[in-house]
């Protein structure tokens, strides 16, 4: 999410690196067996049901931490070579209880095979070669490409009640008709997990809102290593209106806050927090809702090698019935890959990419709508696009944060993840790459790869979710208010079936394909480069289309027997 600014100019520039020589990198290890591939996650994932394929790799049913420590944990060789190492360089083990199983190096079988070290930058060197270490993840900055602001204040007095042209969380669930248990509250004995990278949330505005919409859920905080929280206008909203949304779709779950409170936004510090929340033996989230996304591309934030470790460890998370959810992006079929500068202004520089972590084939890619509601019927339903109208938003000092298009559901083709087997036979478009030297046009580059989102939810920021934040009602939107909001969808699901649902994409697709009316196909709209049509199961705008929950229910059930 990007930084606050004090002028018009479009705010997506990040802290500079440290000045000091001290640095820190992730270290993944080798597993004592090999985990499967995401290809064989997705074409035989773990929660399949028992009368699905008979194959035996990998075996239906999730395992738990114990389980999957045994199996999975890192080789001895490989620990031994890294604690010889940070002897050797002086180096220290950064928040190793956030990781492993024991705070020691050594002597005690460690539950997820990464450490975190840190110190001087020059006592890396070498770090590739050490046996048993398969990816190093640098702390570097990265150039964040979030989200639009998600957020719009509203203009009568401080404290007024929320607008007639919002929605509530809770007026979504039931237009999408979420399940609900017949006794006790939505999602009593699940875990939603909430991955943030920065930001915090004032206790009082959290409070107020509950008042108003929900019973007040169980909050709780994991910091996932970092500096501390650091008051940031456009990280707190983001935060506040993660844990509103999740907390009143599933006011019986408990919500759990996973902070990196972030310096630089890398990759390295991302796959921190999601480690901590993925191996949190205390709370055991079950479903994971993550608020960052990055550009695709060596060019862009985040590069093939980095992307290879993170997959494998959403393979780590599939095994453990964990799903995860995250938002597509909020610049339609354009993302931005970098930001330069030319005479002191920011250039924000374009791209037909796609934002992972929603670009795994792992993830359920989480795309906007825009939703017009006529007393608990749903009129109409078309692709969010507000490209063209300009939205220029103000922080609580008056301060531009944000001047730019009002975004749109992100989607299109990913070009570092192929296309996976439970898309096959849709209308996922080639991801097409022109190149020219000078003016001669060289031929161009096709490649079938993954398509995205996969699934959509309200996001229009005219007719936002309620927010409460800063001591007064707002608008808030985009896909980052799409994630949580279907998060809270699959943590009822895993309520009503008694079970976990973990990785489900291929089950969503195929019971779609059967035309079981379990979403509500998007058949108007555009996000800049792709088009929604009639007839279409699956769209680059908003997947699958938004949720009908009860029909999705019902569908399950029987498939799960």
């Amino acid at each position: 999410m990007p930084e606050k600014a004090t002028d018009a100019r479009v705010d997506l520039a990040t802290r500079e690196p440290p000045r000091d020589d001290v640095s820190r990198c992730t270290l993944v290890l080798r597993t004592r067996s090999e985990l499967p591939s995401v290809q064989q996650i997705c074409k035989y994932p773990p929660s399949r049901p028992t009368n699905r394929a008979p194959d035996a790799f990998p075996s239906p049913g999730h395992l738990d931490y114990a389980q999957f420590e045994e199996r999975y944990g890192a080789t001895e060789s490989a620990l031994e070579a890294v604690e010889s190492f940070v002897v050797q360089r002086g180096l220290r083990v950064v928040d190793p209880g956030s990781f492993m199983a024991g705070e020691k190096l050594s002597g005690a079988v460690k539950l997820m095979a990464a450490l975190t070290l840190e110190g001087p930058t020059r006592s890396f060197e070498g770090v590739e070669r050490l046996d048993g270490v398969i990816h190093v993840l640098r702390s570097a900055r990265v150039p964040p490409a979030l989200h639009t602001p998600a957020y719009q204040r509203q203009k009568e007095a401080r404290g007024g009640a929320p607008a007639a042209s919002n929605y509530s969380a809770r007026q979504i669930a039931e237009l999408y008709e979420y399940p609900a248990p017949a006794h006790g509250l939505p999602g009593e004995g699940q875990c939603l997990g909430l991955i943030e990278m920065a930001g915090t949330y004032d206790a009082r505005d959290i409070a107020r809102y509950f008042e108003t919409f929900a019973p007040m859920p169980v909050i709780a905080h994991v910091p996932a290593g970092g500096e501390g929280a650091e008051p940031s206008y456009t990280f707190d909203v983001e935060v506040t209106m993660g844990v509103e949304l999740a907390g009143t779709v599933c006011p019986g779950a408990k919500i759990v806050l996973y902070n990196h409170h972030s310096q630089d936004f890398s990759v390295h510090d991302l796959y921190r927090v999601m480690a901590t929340a993925i191996f949190d033996t205390q709370n055991q989230p079950s479903v994971l809702s993550v608020a960052w996304c990055a550009p695709e591309g060596a060019d862009a934030s985040i590069s093939q090698a980095e992307e290879a470790a993170l997959n494998e460890l959403l393979v780590k998370a599939t095994l453990l019935g964990i799903t995860i959810c995250a938002p597509s992006g909020d610049f339609g079929s354009m993302n931005p890959v970098h930001v330069s500068e030319r005479q002191g202004v920011p250039l924000l520089v374009m791209g037909s990419v796609t934002c992972y972590p929603a670009a795994s084939p792992l993830v359920l890619a989480c795309g906007g709508t825009k939703l017009i509601a006529e007393g608990n019927r749903i009129r109409e339903e078309v692709v969010w696009n507000q490209l063209a109208q300009r939205w220029s938003i103000e922080d609580e000092r008056g301060h531009i944060i944000y001047s730019g298009p009002g975004g749109a559901s992100g989607g299109g083709v990913s070009v570092l993840n192929s296309l996976p087997v439970y898309q096959e036979g849709l209308d996922v478009p080639e991801a097409v790459t022109m190149t020219a030297r000078g003016t001669v046009v060289q031929p161009l580059e096709r490649y079938r790869g993954r398509g995205i989102p996969d699934i959509a939810a309200s996001a229009d920021l005219l007719h936002g979710y309620d927010i409460y934040f800063d001591g007064q009602w707002g608008s808030g939107g985009a896909t980052s208010a799409a994630s949580p909001v279907l998060a809270g969808l699959i943590i009822r699901l895993n309520q009503m079936l008694g079970r976990r649902l973990g990785f489900i994409h291929p089950f969503l697709y195929e019971l779609q394909r059967e035309k079981k009316n379990l979403f509500r196909t998007t058949e108007k709209g555009s996000n800049g480069g792709y088009d929604a049509r009639p007839g279409q199961v699956w769209n680059p705008c908003t997947g699958l289309g938004s949720p009908m929950g009860r029909n999705l229910l019902k569908a399950l059930k029987k498939l799960y027997g």
